[in-house]
């Protein structure tokens, strides 16, 4: 069999390893529902937050969602939308109600909670608007800018313009509710021959005297001038109680049952140190929650660490840590589930799979438990026959070992910004890697040097670029294959950081572990062929090895290796060397020898060199 006959669902389907809330595409809503991978901590979470929103009766209502990178942060709040929006509703709770069957049944939530929790939001109205913040704010310098980017979204949730607040609530907003709205939308269209989208802020500046006209003729009470000077005003400015007002305004004719739900992804990045920002969210939050109540929520997600959100100083860290306590529904994501989410989105295998898995690890346990042992717990074999299945055809200590490469590669800047240690980053390359090595038969183990494929290859720095060519250039390793596989897996591990190199040094042992392919390699010849390869490298001046490591030379320093290489040596230097590093240490000839009651010095001299003159007799 074939590995691409293991999986359960096509290995060369798209995934889309970073999830991008603004993307509703019908493909990827699907794949989003039917391949979240619940952990019995997402499980809780998720009925934490949707019991909070349909039963909570008065106080704060604001979410928090923290989780480190890889966390699943924005996956997890666009399954939130999923499970509040009418049209996804039903089939996000399917798979969310199969996900308690990873719980203990008297524990919470069980099938009777959230069947009940389904049912109570079936009889709220609800209402959901999910954004990237980052993505949607303007480049306003407002201290207020939180509160426009709100403004903003609510318009364009209603169909007005969703960059300029004047236009769409002095302009659209007012013939939405006379019920000339669309009347308004088919004049422009016969006058420009042009669609009022309601977000071409360009085409309705350039006509903009025209524009008010058409509307004037529908809204005989609109002041013109007013009109356009607010429309025209890029500073004007719109504070909390602006926005208060208008929620109010918008939720006069709905019911109390009526609940409207901003889900904001990627707060704590766009807030940054700017506690300007922190605190306009801060406001926000509490104003909605002590004048407008349950109606309206303000979901955010945000990263765990402040090291990670602020510069760190004492204020900054009190001032982020205040914003806290205007979220009474906290909400803590965690990132070690990501490698297990990696293997049971892109390897899940079919029952046929499992069995063939099963049957191959009874035959050739030994060789599995034995065969890929690395020397660090960090970094662990197979535990089990049901890890084996998870897991083939990688093996388990990769997952943790490329999100080290990820993160070096960062640190020492050979990727760039967008290639960090992350969920998507390692659910991504996974995936890329797998189908490269789908026609293989099983039996057949993914090599780390495999993942140094166009995936990661593409996202490489000219800085890196530099160091990699000048090995591909060697002859030895333009011409042999396994030759460019040593390169790749050094590259890889030798740039680890001084914490992770000393649990994984470039060694040949590790190498030469990294390269193996199948459970009968043996060991011994596979280092004798990396080792061949290395000291060939060594020899051309383009890695050093030192105590047993090896490492790529930098530019500056393969200019003086070369220096050194090309420099004539005397004799008589090297006659020294070989006395001192040599002959002392291993012989350690004494400067005199004793006979009978006679001593004896000794003349030591090494070709034509003496290193003692005054002797007895010469050695």
């Amino acid at each position: 069999m074939y590995i691409r006959d293991l999986f359960s669902k096509d290995i060369n389907r798209r995934i889309n390893p970073a999830v991008v809330v603004s993307e509703m595409d019908e493909y990827s809503v699907n794949q989003e529902i039917e391949e979240y991978v619940f952990t019995p901590a997402i499980t809780r979470n998720m009925y934490k937050f949707l019991n909070a929103l349909a039963n909570k009766k008065e106080g704060k209502t604001g979410v928090w969602i923290s989780g480190y990178y890889g966390s699943g942060k924005s996956h997890f709040i666009k399954y939130l939308y999923y499970c509040l929006q009418e049209q996804y509703s039903p089939k996000a709770f399917e798979m969310f109600k199969e996900s308690l069957g990873k719980l203990d049944p008297l524990d919470e939530p069980n099938i009777g909670l959230v069947t009940v929790l389904q049912n109570r939001l079936a009889k709220l109205t609800l209402e959901e608007i999910i954004f990237n913040i980052d993505a949607v704010s303007d480049n306003n310098d407002s201290k207020e800018r939180i509160t426009r980017v709100l403004l903003n979204q609510l318009n364009q949730f209603r169909g007005y313009n969703n960059t300029n607040i004047a236009l769409a609530l002095y302009l659209e907003k007012p013939l939405d509710k006379s019920g000339a709205f669309d009347q308004f939308k088919e004049s422009v269209k016969g006058t420009f021959n042009e669609t009022w989208e309601g977000n071409q802020i360009r085409f309705s500046r350039m006509y903009l005297d025209k524009i008010i006209d058409i509307a004037a003729e529908f809204d005989p009470n609109i002041d013109k001038q007013a009109l356009k000077s607010t429309i025209m005003n890029k500073s004007q400015d719109y504070t909390i109680e602006f926005l208060i007002a208008e929620l109010k305004d918008y939720l006069q004719d709905k019911t109390d049952e009526h609940r409207l739900i901003f889900l904001i992804d990627e707060v704590s990045q766009y807030i940054g140190s700017d506690t300007t920002l922190l605190l306009n969210l801060q406001t926000i939050v509490e104003e909605i929650g002590s004048k407008i109540g349950p109606r309206v929520w303000v979901v955010c997600t945000a990263q765990q660490e402040l090291s990670n959100l602020i510069n760190n100083t004492d204020d900054q860290t009190e001032d982020f840590g205040k914003i806290f306590g205007r979220f009474e529904t906290m909400i803590s994501l965690e990132s070690q589930d990501a490698a297990f989410i990696t293997k049971k989105r892109v390897l899940d295998k079919k029952s046929e799979g499992i069995g063939l898995l099963n049957d191959y690890y009874k035959a050739n346990k030994g060789g599995i438990e034995n065969q890929f042992v690395l020397d660090h717990d960090l970094y662990q074999n197979f535990e089990n026959r049901n890890d084996f299945t998870l897991t083939y055809p990688f093996i388990p200590y990769q997952f943790r070992l490329v999100s080290d490469v990820f993160e070096s590669f960062s640190n020492v800047g050979y990727v760039g910004e967008g290639v960090k240690n992350t969920e998507r980053a390692i659910l991504g390359i996974t995936h890329y890697t797998a189908k490269l090595c789908k026609d293989k038969e099983v039996g057949y183990f993914v090599p780390f040097d495999l993942f140094f494929n166009e995936q990661l290859m593409k996202n490489l720095t000219h800085l890196a670029r530099n160091i990699l060519d000048r090995a591909y250039k060697i002859k030895e390793v333009q011409s042999d294959e396994f030759a460019r596989r040593v390169v790749n897996s050094l590259f890889m591990i030798s740039n680890l950081g001084e914490s992770k190199s000393i649990n994984f040094p470039a060694s040949v042992e590790n190498i030469s572990l990294l390269m193996l392919e199948a459970v009968d390699t043996p060991k011994q010849e596979m280092q004798d062929k990396v080792e061949k390869v290395l000291n060939n490298l060594v020899d051309k001046n383009i890695i050093q090895m030192t105590e047993g490591k090896y490492r790529f030379l930098k530019e500056d320093e393969i200019e003086v290796a070369q220096m050194i290489k090309n420099t004539p040596l005397p004799s008589e230097y090297r006659l020294e060397y070989f006395y001192e590093d040599i002959i002392q240490r291993i012989v350690k000839p004494e400067p005199q020898f004793s006979f009978g009651s006679r001593n004896f010095r000794i003349s030591i001299q090494i070709d034509d060199k003496l290193i003692n003159q005054k002797g007895d007799f010469n050695l």
